[in-house]
């Protein structure tokens, strides 16, 4: 089971992967994103038609995808060059194929292939399908608003502003597990089990306790100072900027890391 819910804050939906392959929606339908041809609200989930033998789901505003041997196919608001088309049924994205994971941005999808290759589609500077220049292959990738990020096979990680052509950079990583990227930041999971995130933040979404809301950091930050996500988060004084992190517990033991 994979279940997938969009950001969007007037018409929210949720679709979830079912073990036989089927993809079932609930939620806003106003642009027919969760039950094509169906009322402004799915109350129940309900399963889509058209679609079997999926094997992953993706959400976006107004907009939703499946992949189905390889080839997405979606429906509802999808973005494109001119904006959006409202599609009222399942319909497989032209020259998409190959794909083993999707994601959605605010007004663009990208995917990953099997070879490694990442393509981005949508509302962006220049029209088209577009390959992402990473620089070499993507084991995952992870698709917030407005940017991306991908893991690469030999553990770099690379991430992209979707709506341009701007060549990615590095993100000083030490080859991380997992990346989630959501609105305007992202956040890896180590191989140890520790969490850091970089981006905006807006809503204190870093993790950095003493910078609280607002500002935002270029370089990844360690959360909490915690060495698992799943430790409790001790009290800690923090600074996390562009040059420097600083994690100081309330012991005294202070560790820093340089941010070049």
């Amino acid at each position: 089971m994979q279940l997938s819910a969009s950001g969007s804050s007037t018409s929210g939906h949720t679709c979830g992967l079912a073990s036989d392959g089927r993809v079932w929606c609930w939620g806003g339908n106003e642009l027919g994103q969760a039950s094509p041809g169906g009322g402004p609200k799915q109350l129940t989930p309900a399963a889509v038609a058209g679609i079997k033998g999926a094997s992953q789901v993706a959400t976006g505003h107004g907009a939703t995808c499946a992949v189905q041997q390889g080839v997405p196919h979606c429906w509802g608001s999808i973005p494109n060059d001119a904006g959006a088309t409202l599609v009222k049924r399942p319909t497989a994205v032209a020259g998409v194929d190959h794909v083993v994971e999707l994601g959605f941005g605010a007004a663009t999808i990208c995917a990953r292939r099997d070879d490694g290759s990442v393509i981005c589609w949508g509302k962006r500077r220049s029209p088209g399908l577009h390959v992402v220049a990473l620089g070499g292959k993507a084991r995952a990738i992870s698709v917030g608003a407005y940017g991306a990020a991908a893991i690469l096979e030999d553990g770099r990680v690379s991430e992209w502003w979707i709506e341009q052509d701007d060549a990615p950079t590095k993100v000083e990583l030490a080859g991380p597990a997992k990346l989630s990227c959501s609105g305007s930041h992202c956040c890896a999971l180590g191989k140890t089990g520790a969490v850091s995130c970089w981006g905006g933040n807006q809503n204190g979404q870093l993790g950095n306790p003493a910078q609280g809301a607002g500002g935002g950091a270029s370089a990844p930050c360690r959360c909490c100072c915690s060495g698992r996500i799943t430790d409790p988060c001790p009290r800690v004084e923090s600074r996390c900027d562009r040059d420097v992190a600083v994690c100081e517990p309330l012991s005294g033991q202070r560790t820093s890391r340089s941010r070049k």
